[in-house]
C-alpha cells in the first residue's frame, strides 16, 4: 500500500502547530500581577503541554500507514482537545475580569483551535473508515 499524506493530515498538523505557537505567543495567558503567580499561569502551562502533545501526535499521524492506528490517534486527539477546552476556567481557574488576556484571548482562541482540530479528527476518522471499507471490498474481488 502506497502511503499518502492527506490534506486533512496537513491542515490538522497546521492547526495543532498554530495552537502551540498561539498559546506561547499571541493568545497567551496574563503575565500576572507583580511578583505573584496567578492560577491562569498554570492554565497556560497545561495548555502549552497539551498543544505540544497535539503537535507530536499529528507529526506521528503523518507517517502512520495503518487506518486503524490513524483512527486510534484521531480518537486520542479528540480527547486531548476536549480536555484542553475544559482547562481554562473549568479545571484551572482563570482571571475573573473580562478585560484580562486569559478571558479575552486565551479562552476564545483555545475554543477555535480545539474545535477545528476535533472537526478535522472526525473528518479523518470518516475518511479512514471509508478507505478501510474500500480496501475490504477490493480484497473480496
Amino acid at each position: 500500500m502506497k502511503h499518502k499524506i492527506s490534506i486533512i493530515d496537513i491542515v490538522s498538523a497546521a492547526a495543532s502547530a498554530g495552537f502551540l505557537i498561539g498559546i506561547i505567543s499571541w493568545f497567551k495567558v496574563c503575565d500576572g500581577m507583580s511578583d505573584s503567580i496567578m492560577s491562569c499561569h498554570w492554565a497556560g502551562e497545561v495548555l502549552k503541554a497539551m498543544a505540544l502533545l497535539s503537535v507530536c501526535l499529528n507529526v506521528i499521524h503523518l507517517f502512520v500507514t495503518s487506518n486503524e492506528m490513524k483512527i486510534g490517534m484521531d480518537v486520542s486527539h479528540i480527547g486531548i482537545c476536549v480536555l484542553a477546552l475544559n482547562v481554562p476556567g473549568r479545571i484551572i481557574s482563570i482571571c475573573s475580569m473580562a478585560a484580562m488576556s486569559c478571558r479575552k484571548n486565551t479562552v476564545p482562541w483555545t475554543v477555535v483551535f480545539c474545535v477545528a482540530i476535533i472537526i478535522l479528527s472526525l473528518a479523518d476518522i470518516v475518511t479512514c473508515l471509508d478507505r478501510e471499507n474500500k480496501e475490504k471490498h477490493k480484497r473480496k474481488d
